[in-house]
């Protein structure tokens, strides 16, 4: 059912969605430092551009020329001596289809260096991100209008991003 006391929870999560890009965009400096890609990130990250760019499922191609990939990749070896990936591949399957964007749109302009790790893959990880955390609030916001009225939903929401770790996740 939807009424006019819906639209308070609809507000916040927008001016909390808002909040989120001034900051990355005008607080933070993520995008400028490649503070974005560190080794944990890359690590999930790193299937991405090794199927897509480099189009090899295993991280041989880091192993023979370790001075290409500039330290983005961190395989492991297996019982098999074989090169694996030490991460879940589940953040990189949720980030391809931001992957795919800022791939072609390199591509097509070759204003950037088609590697996976350049600027535009950079913005695309970032709005994947955003995306996936608005994703989770409107959930939240659903889930928890079912039980309670909008105005304690409203303020569930806004403890929930300013009372934890979750707004700051997001700027690291």
């Amino acid at each position: 059912m939807k009424t006019k006391s819906n639209l308070i929870p609809n507000t916040v999560i927008f001016i909390i969605i808002l909040a989120v890009f001034f900051t990355i965009f005008n607080v933070t400096r993520r995008t400028h430092d490649n503070r974005l890609m560190n080794r944990e990130v890359m690590e999930y990250y790193s299937y991405l551009s090794a199927v897509i760019i480099n189009k090899n499922f295993t991280p041989d191609f880091a192993v023979k020329d370790p001075t290409r990939i500039n330290n983005k990749f961190f395989p492991l070896q297996g019982h098999d001596n074989s090169n694996v990936l030490k991460k879940t591949m589940g953040l990189s399957m949720l980030n391809a289809p931001f992957f795919y964007v800022a791939h072609n749109y390199t591509l097509f302009t070759k204003d950037f260096l088609a590697d996976g790790f350049t600027h535009p893959y950079q913005f695309a990880l970032i709005l994947g991100g955003v995306f996936y955390f608005y994703l989770g609030l409107i959930f939240l916001r659903n889930t928890l209008l079912r039980f309670f009225t909008p105005v304690v939903t409203t303020l569930a929401i806004f403890i929930i991003v300013t009372g934890t770790n979750l707004f700051l996740l997001l700027l690291l």
